[in-house]
């Protein structure tokens, strides 16, 4: 017997589950591995995080400054 490869090729348009996999249909399933949403705005952002030891500094030189 001997081995061809075959001239057809099959293709479609939905990709694979793998590539793209499905969202969570259960909220519950989705909570039990994530945990709960968290809000976006909730946590400081990127330029609070920098600047807040700065002004906390600054607010404690200043307080400083008008006991003395």
């Amino acid at each position: 017997m001997e081995n061809t490869m075959s001239a057809y090729r099959f293709q479609t348009s939905k990709a694979d589950p793998w590539v793209e996999p499905r969202p969570y249909s259960d909220a519950n399933i989705r909570r039990a591995k994530h945990g709960p949403l968290q809000s976006m705005y909730d946590d400081p952002g990127l330029l609070e995080r920098i600047l807040s030891p700065i002004m906390k500094r600054a607010h404690r030189f200043v307080k400083n400054m008008r006991e003395n």
